[in-house]
């Protein structure tokens, strides 16, 4: 058992099943390897008789020496008889709504957030859901704590985004700006975000169990787009469809089916995109 070194982290290789490389200079320092590839460093510890053992953080964001030396202050804290899991539910629990959404973004960034299909959720989905964050609901409700957030506040955020209280036009780089609208689907999609990080966030003990101040909230539905392609657009179409039906004819008989049936009140068009 080598001293957890950034070599020996390095080192550790996944296996079909998760496992523990322990250090030989910190007794109760270690990193958890998935397979996966992720690490993730702990500290396990002994709290009179109940054995504890605390997540520190990913390998990455966290080094080997950094985390060695909170590896050192838990072991500590134990060693005096105080519980460092309970201090560190407790003070996660004290965080306010846009620190427990920096902790989300953490660990989306880390792979450690999945979708509902088990799969880590990509780059640009958690590029998209940092944005809603930062745009819409960090400034509305993010100085607020999290274990206290209500509905109504969710409420009041979702109104707002809603009424385009949100609205705004944002620099990106040196010439270029991100205009951000609201409306009714960008009020509804920041709700189900926040009660996606809710419930990640009771998983993981950071917030008390059932405070889910998200679930049961009004959202308007947005209007649904009413538009169809202009005949130039079909003949566009219709001329890539032409041009690779022999190497895709399942995707453009998919792709003629849904042009034909949302186009079904004027059949004159299927010469445009038609065989």
């Amino acid at each position: 058992m080598p001293a957890l070194t950034k070599r020996a982290v390095d080192a550790a290789k996944p296996r079909d099943e998760r496992y523990f490389t322990w250090c030989s200079d910190l007794a109760g320092f270690g990193v958890r390897v998935y397979p996966s590839g992720k690490r993730v460093f702990v500290a396990q510890v002994r709290v009179g008789r109940v054995q504890r053992r605390v997540t520190i953080g990913p390998y990455g964001p966290y080094t080997a020496e950094t985390a060695r030396k909170r590896a050192e202050e838990i072991i500590r804290a134990a060693a005096e008889g105080r519980d460092p899991q309970r201090e560190k539910q407790d003070s996660r629990q004290a965080i306010t709504v846009a620190e427990l959404c920096d902790e989300y973004q953490k660990a989306a960034r880390a792979g450690l957030v999945m979708t509902r299909f088990g799969r880590s959720k990509s780059p640009s989905t958690v590029a998209i859901d940092e944005g809603r964050i930062r745009r819409h609901i960090v400034p509305l409700i993010g100085n607020l704590p999290a274990r206290d957030l209500r509905r109504a506040d969710v409420q009041r955020m979702v109104d707002r985004i809603a009424a385009g209280k949100t609205a705004t036009v944002v620099k990106t780089k040196s010439r270029g700006k991100a205009v951000v609208t609201g409306g009714a689907g960008t009020a509804a999609k920041a709700a189900g975000l926040l009660g996606g990080i809710y419930t990640w966030a009771e998983r993981r003990e950071l917030i008390p169990e059932g405070v889910n101040p998200a679930h049961g909230v009004d959202r308007v539905a947005a209007k649904a787009k009413d538009r169809v392609l202009s005949a130039d657009e079909l003949r566009a179409l219709g001329d890539v469809l032409r041009e690779r039906a022999a190497e895709l004819p399942a995707a453009v008989t998919i792709l003629r089916l849904i042009a034909l049936t949302g186009l079904r009140h004027n059949w004159s068009l299927w010469p445009v995109y038609g065989p």
